[in-house]
């Protein structure tokens, strides 16, 4: 029998990038008026996505090797699967002023 190790999408990029934020306590800084105002978008979004869009979509892959089972899971914030393809949405906000934003943030 192999080794069985559980691993979130979210941990799995945290561990790989090991750098920028994803960090969840935003609610903390900014209070739940922001939170709930950016869950309120992230779901108008979803609604208007159409009809092959299927909002919260739980993933899992199991991947098996010698000695050890991989199982990566999360959940997406949407999946799009038609005649042209499959698209994995991920729908991120932010509460600053992106026409200020010259490059990326990196850290």
């Amino acid at each position: 029998m192999n080794f069985l190790v559980h691993i979130s999408v979210r941990n799995l990029v945290e561990f790989v990038l090991r750098n920028g934020d994803i960090d969840n306590r935003v609610s903390l800084l900014f209070g739940t008026a922001i939170m709930q105002k950016g869950s309120r978008i992230h779901r108008k979004l979803q609604k208007e996505a159409g009809p092959d869009y299927m909002p919260e979509v739980s993933l899992k892959l199991n991947i098996k090797q010698d000695k050890y089972d991989l199982v990566i899971e999360g959940r997406a914030d949407g999946v799009v699967d038609n005649d042209k393809g499959l698209i994995i949405d991920e729908i991120k906000s932010t509460n600053m002023d992106i026409s200020r934003l010259k490059e990326p943030l990196l850290e």
